[in-house]
């Protein structure tokens, strides 16, 4: 009696089991999802040595649930509508504005089977930000047309879970008709050279262009974006003011979420056309000027301020779209400094190189406004506005155009290089555009001639060991003897200075690539001879260094 009425118990007891394990699966599933998202949305900038367009999100959390999570990010990112995520609401843009772009409506003319539009991505620990990012990028490749466009992005050992959501869309990649390339790469910026590194990530997201002369060409527009909370009409205004404008290169303005609101973010890669920077750094290396930008080039401000494309010296902003031109014609390539070069990130040394290769066509296009996070993006766009509102009521007016400028500034501000000796403040100090490393002064007989010194034939032997450093590029700054003083005989200083007035390019060169960047103001090169020589003895012996000298 008692086993008949226990057995119909027993079944209810263990569906009831059954029931509450699988709530409590789902529940803990959930909990672990919406964690994984909520910490993800973290952002953290990196600043102090750091290359400034490279953002890392906070936690280390992974995604545990192998199929649902990723996918959901896959339907994101493929769906404009799908609102699971909370991502920047981004305005439709104005496509009459752009059809011109589309290579199926005659205006970007492709030959047979070229790609016209590559876009690049580094992204390590992205999650919080790739419905938004990615979902914007696939947007525009639909727009351009899937077949006209390829997207190749490095992926960096992410364990928030970046890494399969990417992997994950490779089929439906594949069925939209998009060239898609995707690689993990094992460099590590903080391990070794920062810049080295960076530099290397981003060539390889470009390695797919150069590799493959077929499929892609000069003409072709390269559209490289950070890990940024972007629309699809910043992309399409940073690749239409390419076009109208005539540019080598177009960037957007990037935005960090600071109290008590965004403030320029790039500053450490930026300079403007003048060389400065986009707001003054005070010795102390605050912020308190952020607010006032371009405050010493009052035609930077005044376009700023009008939503008017500008040229200036450097940028990189959080994206950019740049000719593949350079790349394939001249070899350039992002890179670490050189020796003898002021010590820069590689988005700044790819800026210098255009410039010294005849692509001074840069251009920064104020109405592009990034952030980091979707919630800061949205903070930014609000104080500094949408491209479709910024555009609104345009027409003809002529001064949006570009006068651009061929010649570099005389001078571009260099910031992070060591503080000059005894010196514990911050020093932000100045190079000369053109000698940043001697091997671009191009104007100079310096890089035709094996001995453009002909030290042999000196009339004052006491100097040769001091110049023979300087036209071997090696460190000068190091000895401690007064040259100067050693030329005691006027008839041999009188043949000395003689011969540096000979050899007043050379000379000024040298002293430019090597000792110029201790000084705040002009370095020595719009001088006498004697003064320059001056300047060289000075330096050997240790008693110049300090700003202002």
């Amino acid at each position: 009696m008692l086993t008949r009425s226990w057995l119909p118990r027993k079944r209810l007891l263990v569906i009831a089991i059954a029931i509450a394990i699988i709530i409590v699966f789902t529940t803990l599933s959930d909990l672990q999802y919406r964690s994984s998202e909520l910490v993800a949305g973290l952002h953290l900038p990196s600043y102090g040595g750091s290359n400034t367009a490279v953002q890392e999100t906070a936690g280390t959390t992974t995604l545990l649930d192998p199929q649902a999570p990723k996918y959901n990010y896959v339907k994101a990112i493929l769906d404009p509508k799908d609102n699971e995520f909370e991502r920047l609401l981004c305005p439709a843009p104005n496509t009459k504005r752009y059809d011109y772009l589309r290579v199926d409506h005659g205006g970007a003319e492709a030959a047979s089977g070229e790609i016209k539009y590559f876009f690049a991505l580094n992204l390590r620990q992205a999650i919080g930000v790739i419905p938004r990012l990615l979902g914007s990028v696939l947007e525009t490749v639909r727009f351009l047309g899937p077949e006209n466009c390829a997207l190749s992005i490095v992926e960096g050992h992410s364990d928030d879970g970046t890494a399969e959501v990417l992997q994950a869309m490779r089929v439906d990649m594949e069925n939209l008709g998009l060239e898609f390339h995707l690689q993990t790469s094992d460099i590590d910026p903080k391990q070794g050279d920062r810049i080295e590194g960076l530099a290397a990530l981003r060539n390889l997201a470009l390695e797919p262009l150069l590799s493959n002369s077929t499929r892609y060409s000069p003409d072709t527009a390269v559209v490289f974006v950070n890990d940024v909370a972007i629309c699809m009409e910043d992309m399409l205004e940073l690749v239409h003011q390419r076009v109208f404008q005539n540019a080598d290169m177009t960037c957007a303005m990037d935005w960090s979420d600071i109290d008590p609101a965004p403030i320029f973010y790039d500053i450490w890669i930026a300079r403007a056309i003048n060389g400065d920077t986009f707001w003054e750094i005070p010795p102390d290396g605050g912020w308190r000027f952020s607010s006032n930008l371009f405050w010493n080039h009052p035609t930077s401000r005044q376009r700023f301020d009008e939503h008017k494309a500008f040229q200036v010296f450097a940028c990189w902003n959080g994206a950019v779209v740049f000719s593949a031109k350079p790349l394939i014609e001249k070899s350039i390539r992002f890179r670490k400094s050189k020796a003898g070069e002021c010590y820069s990130g590689e988005p700044r040394l790819f800026c210098k190189d255009l410039w010294m290769a005849g692509y001074s066509k840069i251009a920064v296009v104020p109405s592009v406004n990034l952030d980091y996070s979707d919630g800061s993006a949205k903070k930014a766009k609000e104080l500094h506005g949408y491209v479709s509102d910024a555009v609104k009521g345009e027409g003809n007016d002529k001064s949006l155009k570009i006068v651009w400028d061929e010649k570099p500034p005389e001078q571009v501000k260099c910031w992070h290089l060591p503080a000059p000796p005894r010196s514990n403040s911050f020093q932000p100090c100045w190079v000369c555009a053109h000698c940043l490393s001697i091997v671009d002064t191009t104007s100079s007989s310096v890089l035709n001639d094996p001995n453009p010194l002909n030290l042999s034939t000196m009339a004052a032997p006491a100097a040769l060991p001091l110049l023979d450093r300087l036209v071997n590029l090696e460190d000068a700054l190091d000895e401690d003897d007064d040259v100067l003083s050693q030329l005691r005989h006027p008839r041999e200083r009188d043949e000395f200075f003689n011969y540096l007035e000979a050899h007043t390019a050379d000379i000024k060169t040298l002293i430019c690539a090597h000792l110029g960047f201790y000084s705040q103001k002009q370095p020595a090169v719009e001088v006498p001879a004697k003064s320059m020589f001056a300047f060289l003895s000075l330096s050997s012996s240790g008693r110049i260094g300090s700003p202002g000298t």
